[in-house]
């Protein structure tokens, strides 16, 4: 009897034995887990206050240097503004039409037996047309037309192409050379081709390209009708000597393109006037003047106000 009441005890014990190791088996299991959620949010709680330190010190240097930061964002703001308008200033100045430089031009073609009484000049609204309408009397001999010639070769020379550079002059007796028979040498150009023919002031030129000329307007003709790059021959008389040199005739960079000037007038008056000691038969003429100050301006554009400059 006692030995089965051993054996009962034995099979109790081992039946709640059995019953007690799958729990203790579950707490193991659940405490492991609770320990690997307590360092996962432990490593993360560790990394976000690492991350708000770092913010900190970030928030703080930048406190330092926001002032500069916004001052520089705002000079460099006023910057681009001032940069930008002068860009438009710039190219409202460059495409500008300037009176000066062609007053200066047409200063030195008006001889001392020429004068201008008018001049009236329009541009166009993209300011690279322009218009002038001059007018004025000359005095020549045999006939006042031929002074106002001279005038109108010398502004093509000097607002066109000039194939030569080179200037001339009123004779000493006060005629001008075309009256006097004698081109006489005023200016020379450095680089152009009289230069380089090493043309004189005071040289009087007989010939070009074996051609007598006796008037400017006579040598810018001829000069007009060689080709460039070709060498021409000059006879002139120098100190009372006649002698010949050679030039290449070459283009010159322009400041104006598509010059033209035409007589819109001409025509002989019944007036006579003294010139230094020597008479002189008047004319009156009226010279239109057109060219682009830009090779690409457009001549059909329609004209603004007139500007007329005195």
């Amino acid at each position: 009897m006692a030995l089965h009441l051993n054996l009962l005890h034995e099979a109790i014990s081992e039946q709640r034995q059995r019953q007690r190791d799958p729990l203790k088996i579950g707490m193991m299991v659940v405490a492991g887990i609770g320990a690997l959620l307590f360092l996962y949010y432990g490593w993360n709680a560790y990394r976000t206050l690492e991350i708000r330190s770092r913010l900190s010190a970030v928030e703080s240097d930048w406190a330092k240097v926001e002032p500069k930061v916004t001052t520089a964002q705002k000079r460099a703001a006023e910057l681009t503004n001032i940069i930008n308008t002068t860009r438009v200033l710039d190219v409202l100045i460059e495409d500008r039409f300037y009176w000066a430089p062609f007053m200066q031009k047409l200063s030195r073609c008006v001889a001392p037996n020429a004068q201008l009484t008018s001049m009236e000049g329009s541009v166009t609204d993209d300011n690279k047309a322009v218009t002038v309408t001059i007018e004025g009397v000359s005095a020549g001999r045999p006939e006042g037309r031929s002074a106002a010639e001279d005038l109108r070769q010398l502004l093509i020379e000097q607002l066109g192409q000039n194939s030569l550079g080179i200037q001339t002059r009123t004779a000493p007796s006060g005629q001008s050379a075309s009256e006097t028979g004698d081109l006489i040498v005023d200016k020379i150009t450095p680089g152009s081709p009289a230069a380089e023919a090493q043309l004189q002031k005071d040289d009087i030129i007989r010939k070009f390209d074996g051609h007598d000329v006796k008037s400017f307007s006579e040598l810018l003709g001829l000069a007009s009708q060689v080709e460039s790059k070709k060498r021409v021959e000059f006879e002139i008389l120098r100190d009372g000597k006649s002698t010949k040199v050679t030039a290449q005739i070459k283009d010159h960079p322009v400041d104006y393109s598509d010059v033209k000037v035409q007589f819109k007038t001409l025509e002989d008056l019944d007036t006579i006037v003294n010139v230094g000691g020597t008479t002189m038969a008047m004319a009156r003429y009226v010279l239109t003047v057109n060219f682009n100050t830009h090779p690409s301006a457009n001549p059909a554009a329609t004209p603004s106000a007139a500007r007329t400059p005195k």
